[in-house]
């Protein structure tokens, strides 16, 4: 099992949105900048297929501090995925079949 977190800087993701957050062209209860909607929905459906699982969380609900700059203490967002370790071979069409992933 491979374990990759992420963790940005910017205020957090109230709880209404971290609910829905998964959900296709869903955007947040302030959306701004570009984009549609659909980046988090198509990464969960990917890391689904391969039997993995993906989470997020707001760093402040955790309590903890870290020595990460340029970010503020307690600030920010935290996605785990954790998905099953195999080999990745693009196919000549452009996807692994395997982890799962279709066209």
């Amino acid at each position: 099992m491979a374990v990759v977190q992420i963790e940005d800087g910017g205020p957090g993701i109230t709880q209404a949105d971290i609910v829905r957050i998964f959900e296709p062209f869903f955007r947040g209860g302030q959306p701004s900048g570009e984009g549609c909607g659909l980046g988090l929905s198509i990464a969960k459906r990917a890391i689904d297929q391969a039997s993995g699982v993906i989470e997020i969380e707001n760093i402040q609900a955790r309590n903890r501090r870290r020595n990460s700059f340029p970010r503020k203490t307690g600030q920010g967002a935290n996605f785990a995925i954790a998905a099953r370790c195999c080999q990745v071979s693009m196919s000549a069409h452009g996807f692994a079949p395997c982890l799962g992933l279709k066209r």
